[in-house]
Parts: structure tokens; sequence; C-alpha cells
């Protein structure tokens, strides 16, 4: 007999209520960081029945990759932990291409072919997973750039969404490095997966896309699809063959669930419809928000290829509500239902409602959650006169940040007018602008550092104790508010020079 009660387990407990914490609406689309899209009760059926049997892997990898094959229009395919794993693998694939010994040295490249050649303005944050298999990234701007880096190339690699504007486009890559017998990679994990596929006709060799995104398949897999070549050199670098890859395991049932998704994307799922569906959400959903005096809704544009879905932007009055996008994003996150709407979008007077995650009848909730907070915000609020500086932080100050593993040691050189304050924040590798203000003995601070792919982001919240800076730095990477601090928080403790 099990017992349902609550904070129990049992067949009918909320398991992460179980763990402490609170589910939410999900107004964000499909982002990884909150848990991806909702399965279809298909691929959970697929998954659960995959999980009672037993069955060869390499076998059942190589059958999934035909099946999948078949139903998207491709030549080949193989399943991969999410789009990050199938980056990897791809670009493992064609530095060793299948070759034992070169297999083994991942990540030591002793050979000629030791880099992968990307246009100008692709570089992203997920291309971190290429370089773990010990490739480092060339950047090419013009197609001389580019004849040249090949010389030492093993793989092209394209960010799809960056191809329209970038320098050289994707045939431009196709057609120097084909000659050569490098194969040319496109990342297009955040796009709708197509049939056929639009840039292996445009002739890319690999494309990557997401399995738990827009399929809707178990949110750990991703898919490569492609030349048959370069997806079987792929596959030799992932479990459960032994080396650089091993750890990349898809489980049967993964594997079984992803296959699910594929087959109801290609045979049972209607794009017209279900865009007709999430735009009649979002219709109720506005006309529940605009019941708050001082708010409008509009439709947006179909321009951002990132989030391929309807979108609708939320916007308020804010001389009648005073209330940023931010605050209001917290408001509906505290409350109840808990909603959660997308930090990228909320700014000083909207926030952005994506629905692809949106259930029958959650958009009706959401519009009134939203006109309930905006309703109780104090009109003005948000504009209150900042506090006078009662301290000045100009000059230099040494910086200890207490990290997870010990004491990180940075510096500020700092300039203060009234409450605006500028500087230079020093890294043990970089030193890069930094900006804030103080208000009374309380400083904040905020910094961004370019990195390879990814850069890397520093707020500093204190007040001056004594002699000292006192405060708590949240560690990230740049990019969304969320990201800022994905790497947590530490105390810090600057001392002037």
């Amino acid at each position: 007999m099990t017992d349902d009660r609550p904070g129990r387990a049992g067949a009918n407990s909320d398991p992460f209520a179980l763990l402490g914490l609170r589910s939410f609406i999900n107004c964000c689309g499909s982002r990884t960081i909150f848990g991806g899209s909702r399965m279809p009760k298909e691929v959970l059926e697929a998954m659960v029945a995959a999980s009672t049997r037993f069955v060869n892997v390499p076998q059942l990898l190589d059958a999934a990759g035909r099946r999948i094959a078949e139903l998207v229009g491709a030549p080949a395919a193989l399943v991969t932990t999410g789009g990050s794993g199938a980056l990897f693998v791809g670009a493992a694939g064609a530095a060793t291409r299948g070759d034992p010994e070169r297999l083994v040295k991942l990540p030591q490249i002793d050979w000629p072919q030791r880099h992968i050649v990307m246009p100008r303005g692709s570089r992203f944050g997920y291309d971190h997973a290429m370089r773990a298999t010990g490739l480092e990234i060339v950047e090419a701007g013009t197609r001389e750039e580019m004849a040249a880096a090949l010389d030492t190339a093993a793989m092209v690699a394209v960010l799809g969404t960056a191809d329209p504007t970038a320098p050289l486009k994707l045939e431009d890559c196709v057609a120097l490095a084909r000659p050569r017998g490098i194969p040319v990679l496109v990342d297009a994990a955040s796009e709708f997966l197509q049939k056929s596929d639009p840039y292996l006709a445009r002739g890319a060799d690999m494309v990557v896309y997401s399995g738990g995104k827009y399929l809707r398949g178990p949110q750990s897999t991703g898919l490569l699809i492609g030349d048959p070549r370069w997806i079987r050199a792929a596959s030799l670098t992932t479990a459960p063959h032994n080396g650089i890859g091993r750890q990349l395991k898809v489980s049967k049932e993964e594997i079984a669930g992803l296959v699910a998704a594929v087959e109801l994307w290609a045979s049972g799922r209607d794009a017209a419809r279900e865009e007709a569906a999430h735009i009649a959400e979002l219709r109720l959903l506005a006309v529940a928000a605009e019941k708050c005096p001082g708010v409008s809704c509009e439709f947006l544009d179909r321009t951002w290829v990132e989030e391929p879905t309807p979108r609708l932007r939320v916007r308020w009055d804010r001389a009648r509500i005073g209330i940023d996008g931010p605050s209001l994003r917290q408001r509906l996150m505290d409350g109840d239902p808990s909603v959660l709407v997308d930090d990228r979008f909320a700014h000083s007077d909207s926030v952005t409602i994506l629905p692809l995650n949106l259930q029958p009848g959650e958009a009706m909730i959401v519009g009134q959650r939203i006109a309930a907070e905006l309703g109780s915000a104090q009109a003005g609020a948000a504009d209150a006169a900042v506090e006078p500086a009662a301290i000045n932080v100009s000059g230099r100050w040494i910086v200890t940040l207490e990290a997870v593993g010990g004491e990180i040691g940075h510096a500020f050189e700092l300039q203060q007018q009234g409450n605006a304050v500028t500087g230079t924040h020093h890294l043990r590798t970089r030193a890069n602008p930094i900006r804030g203000t103080v208000a009374g003995d309380r400083i904040r601070l905020e910094s961004d550092h370019p990195a390879e792919g990814l850069g890397l982001s520093y707020r500093f919240t204190g007040r001056l104790q004594g002699m000292d800076l006192v405060g708590t730095a949240e560690l990230g990477t740049t990019g969304t508010p969320v990201n800022r601090r994905e790497y947590g928080d530490a105390p810090w403790r600057a001392r002037r020079a």
C-alpha cells in the first residue's frame, strides 16, 4: 500500500515538493535551466516500456539512428546526450576519423589537424563542448582567412542562427572545406527540426539538434544527423565505447523516448495547429492581463530564430504602475501558483511570454497573476531618489573572493563621481571595465570579461565595514540574468592598497 499523503513518497506525490522545491507555470519556452519541454504521453510510454526490457545498446543506437534518419530524411543519425553532446562527438569524430590510435589519445592532439574553423560572429557559449575534445577554435572573417586556416583544420563549425549575418555563409564554408575532405557542422540546437533539413540541403555534413526542446523528447537527449561517414566517426567517440566520450551515456529509455518523439513529430504533430493553439492561449492571457488599467499586450514578430514560437509582450505604464520587469518576475515566482517569466525579456516596463510549455488553462492563470501583481504595485515606487553617497571608494583596492576551493585574488581601480563609480576590474588573467553605484555606505559593482566563446560576469554588493568593503559577489557568465550567477555566490572583501 502506498502512502500518498503530502510530503510522503507515493504514486500521486509531487517529486519536487518531496525535495522542498516548488514547481511553476513555465512561460520561458524550452530553456534547459528550467527543464526544457514537457514530454507527450507517447514519449513517456516508450520510456517506461523500454525500462522493463534489455537490449544490446550499440545495436539499439544503430537501429534508432537508422529509424530517425528515415523519419527526418537524413542519410544517417545518432542519438546523443543533448545538443552539447552532439557538438562534442561531432568534433571528436572529425578529429579522429575513426582511427583507434587517435581515439585513445584525445584530448591530446599531436597531429596537424588540430583546429576548428568558425566564421567570425559564430562563437557562442556552447562551443566549449567542441573545445573539450582538445581541438582549438580559429575564427575567419574572409574567404582568404578561412582558406589559410583550413591547412590545420579538422572541422568547420557554423552556428545556424548566426549564419544570416555572418561574413562567411554556410555555402562559402562548404565550398572551401569540401575539396579538402573537411566536414562542416552546423549547430541548430535551438531551432525546429525540418524535413528535409535545410542545412544538409545547403551542403553541411553534420547538423545538431536538441532532443528536449521542440522535439519534446527526453531533455537529456540530442540528435546529430548527416553524412554516414561522419556520423559513424562520431558514434565511435561516445558511450558505450571506451575513450574520451565514455561519460556521454544515453540510456535505453532515453533512446526509445527520442525515437518516439521523432515518430510523433513525423506523423502526429501538426505545426500549424500547434501555432494556432499557442496564439489562442496568448490571447486569453492578454485579455486577463489587460484588465489591469495601464496594461497593454502585443504579439511580437517571428524574426527571432532562437525561440521560433509566437511571443506576447505585456507592457505597462510606468507612470501608473511603479514596478519593473525583474521585480514583477520575482513577485510572480514567489506567488501562488508560482509563474516563471523569462529573465531575458524582463525590462523596465514589460515582460514577454513564450507559450511553448503552457498547458490548457494556464494562460488565463498567468494573465490573472500579472494583472493582480501589477494592480497592487505602488505608482512611482521604482522612481524614488537615490540616497546620497556617504563614502568615497576612489583608489586601488585589493579584493579577495572566497570561492568554493579557496581564495581568489582580484583588484579594483575605482573612480567615483557622486553616486557613480567606474574603473577597472583586474582578474588573474585579464582586466576590463567595472561600473556601479554608491548609496549611503553601500556599493554595487558589476563587470563583464570576454572569454573564448563565453564571457565571465561578476556582480558585487557590499558596504563599508571599518576600513574594508565587505559583501557578496554573484559569479557567472555573460548573457541572461540567470546565467550571471550560475557559478553561485561568494563572500568578498576589499582593502585599499
